[in-house]
């Protein structure tokens, strides 16, 4: 059975590709679509504490950095995307990478952290619950969690496009939604990774039954300035491949 095993080793591959493609914004999804969600969604960055659970190559922790952060901590479970991260911050930054599984923090103390944000990652990981319990760990109470995920109404196992004889994009057809477990996806270079197909309903759930209050979910959609720079995202008014939850600890 696949595991976070198998999947560290594939993102371990993929590291040095993702920091080379990706620029001070992300790649494009994130810079159109997942980047402006997330930080309405975050609110007041200046002088915050903050987590980037599951910082590949460390975009976000350097863009949250920027944008006044007062202390960034970026930890992931692939060594490999951690050296990359590294690299790639510029010596004397505020932002502190630790190799490390967000299903198990157990180097960063309690209450601790007044955001934690975890961009494209709980998806990517075995156990999500424990990933869920460890994060409201180290908040503080009414701290804000905001995470997205692949959306999963729409990107199901055995998801696509069908297509006519020309290949034109026609519809999206979903599948066996109700299939939790692992699947493989391929990057842009086809490098085969892995993630973990979960209900809506298993992630609301799982939020609420560690004690986070769910305050919002959005679904980010194209704006002109998108679909001009890129024609393909068009089809993104369609359907939505991406969905961002806000959650808050609430006192026991």
């Amino acid at each position: 059975m696949w595991d976070n095993e198998d999947a560290i080793k594939r993102w371990d591959q993929y590291a040095e590709e993702m920091g080379k493609s990706y620029t001070d914004d992300g790649d494009l999804n994130r810079r159109f679509l997942l980047n402006p969600v997330i930080f309405k969604l975050i609110g007041k960055i200046s002088g915050k504490f903050i987590l980037d659970a599951g910082c590949g190559e460390g975009y976000l922790s350097r863009l949250l950095s920027r944008q006044g952060a007062q202390k960034v901590v970026g930890v992931d479970y692939s060594k490999k995307m951690v050296e990359v991260a590294k690299r790639k911050t510029p010596k004397g930054s505020i932002i502190e990478y630790k190799h490390g599984s967000c299903e198990e923090l157990n180097f960063l103390s309690d209450n601790c952290f007044d955001v934690v944000v975890s961009n494209m990652v709980i998806h990517d990981l075995a156990n999500h619950e424990n990933a869920f319990k460890e994060i409201y760990r180290v908040l503080v109470n009414n701290g804000t969690f905001v995470f997205s995920i692949l959306h999963p109404c729409f990107d199901t196992p055995n998801s696509g496009w069908l297509r006519n004889d020309e290949g034109e994009k026609l519809y999206w057809k979903v599948k066996n939604y109700f299939s939790e477990g692992p699947n493989e996806q391929r990057s842009n270079s086809d490098q085969k990774l892995l993630w973990f197909h979960r209900t809506l309903s298993s992630y609301f759930n799982s939020l609420r039954k560690v004690g986070f209050s769910v305050e919002a979910i959005e679904e980010p959609k194209p704006n002109e300035e998108a679909m001009a720079y890129h024609q393909d995202y068009k089809y993104f008014l369609d359907i939505c491949h991406f969905l961002v939850f806000k959650a808050v600890k609430t006192s026991p």
